[in-house]
């Protein structure tokens, strides 16, 4: 346990002192439970903790003045250490006496009852952590994929790991002691998770031009999240264009039309964070003579828009996304657009562009190739970089507007772009909008 670390479902405490207790409680109960250890330090050391009567009964207590109150289990193990297990609560949402918490990853994070609300009923804790009822545990086991996983969060596997998988969250155990998966280990460690959940895999289509009419290639990757993330990313840079700088000393930059850094990052957001209970959709990769996209079931969690999204973290399935984080897929809380949006302006991509209703999809356009004998004003180029940074299409008066510049100046320095095939249109009247 103590190799594992802190997250989603753990949580180490130095002190058994119960003021310091009671977000870490509401957290857990909040999302979707788990275990406070009182005496071991955030760094893994052992250092024990009081562990008398008078301590179990003040928690005891802080659990029941939460509101509404929550039932926590309480036990000593070694004679020095706390073990605090906390239920995933269907009473949601819950409040001490400093408000309302939510567990993401390994922060136990503040919010507005509001905003948890809004997060509990679009489905942000239960999926992931849900007994799976088809799956047969160890029948179904996947002792590869567990190991390869191992080694990838540098896990030292014990020759009983049942105990590692209960606290991983990745079995369960029903009233007649029978051990389940839940469905984050379905998704992660079965041998065929399609079996189990029959939406749960990857589809990537590569076409010849900029509709759906002409199929160049077509893969469907049923296997666990991580070969599903993998194979993605493989078929991506089977199909994207690449070209060669080069730079100082003769040194070769290869430069990919979309930057598998930012495919690798919208394929992990969208298998982790897609809506697994969303009926006849799997994910998407589909992959245009002009674009890029990524799309999965499930809009965004909590109401928010999509411009409202950037820089937070909104976990659908935080015990699989926690479990995905431990092994490298994935970087600090909320960075995901961030990594993709850095990405795309390092390899001079335009901006992405994000659309979300029960869908959630985000569409990459190719990097701008570098050009040389292009007679591009000082306005011109305004525009260009202004398109460049847009999250979306643009009209001629926003950007006339932006610009401090009249409409019709706009109008004919977008004509020459276009001519020069620097900006394409789309639309007509009073809809015609530009991007790069």
């Amino acid at each position: 346990m103590i190799e594992f670390g802190e997250g989603q479902t753990i949580e180490f405490k130095e002190s058994s002192s119960a003021s310091k207790l009671d977000k870490e409680i509401v957290a857990f109960a909040n999302a979707s439970g788990g275990t406070i250890y009182c005496g071991v330090t955030d760094t893994g050391e052992v250092v024990g903790t009081s562990v008398s009567n008078t301590v179990k009964s003040q928690i005891q207590d802080l659990a029941r003045n939460c509101d509404p109150p929550i039932a926590i289990k309480i036990e000593v193990l070694d004679k020095t250490i706390l073990k605090i297990d906390v239920p995933e609560s269907d009473r949601k949402p819950h409040q001490c006496s400093t408000g309302f918490y939510l567990r993401v990853g390994a922060n136990s994070q503040k919010l507005r009852a509001a905003e948890i609300k809004l997060l509990l009923d679009s489905g942000q804790s239960g999926f992931d952590s849900r007994v799976n009822h088809h799956a047969r545990f160890p029948k179904d086991f996947d002792e590869t994929a567990f190991s390869h996983y191992c080694q990838l969060t540098h896990i030292s596997p014990a020759r009983n790991h049942v105990d590692l998988l209960h606290i991983m969250q990745i079995i369960a155990t029903d009233k007649k002691d029978a051990i389940l998966f839940t469905n984050a280990g379905v998704l992660l460690f079965t041998k065929q998770p399609r079996m189990h959940l029959p939406e749960s895999y990857l589809t990537a289509v590569c076409y010849s031009g900029i509709d759906k009419f002409s199929v160049l290639d077509r893969k469907d990757f049923t296997g666990n999240i991580i070969d599903q993330i993998e194979s993605g990313l493989v078929f991506a840079q089977k199909h994207v264009d690449v070209e060669y700088e080069i730079a100082g000393a003769g040194a070769r930059i290869e430069r990919y039309r979309f930057p598998l850094v930012a495919v690798r990052e919208a394929l992990i957001n969208a298998l982790v964070h897609r809506d697994y209970t969303f009926q006849n959709s799997c994910v998407y990769l589909n992959i245009y003579s002009d674009r890029l996209e990524i799309e999965n079931p499930g809009g965004i969690p909590g109401g928010r828009s999509p411009d409202d999204i950037e820089g937070r973290s909104i976990r659908r399935n935080p015990v699989l996304a926690d479990l995905l984080f431990r092994a490298g897929y994935g970087e600090k809380l909320g960075s995901g657009l961030i990594r993709i949006k850095d990405a795309l302006h390092e390899n001079e991509n335009p901006a992405y562009q994000i659309a979300a209703s029960n869908f959630f999809s985000i569409r990459m356009r190719p990097r701008i190739p570098r050009t040389k004998n292009l007679n591009v004003s000082s306005l011109q180029m305004d525009i260009l970089n202004l398109l460049k940074s847009s999250s979306r299409e643009l009209s001629s008066s926003e950007i006339a507007k932006q610009l401090n510049t009249s409409g019709t100046t706009i109008t004919r320095h977008l004509k020459g772009l276009i001519g020069d095939k620097l900006v394409s249109v789309s639309g007509t009247g009073k809809s015609i909008r530009y991007r790069m």
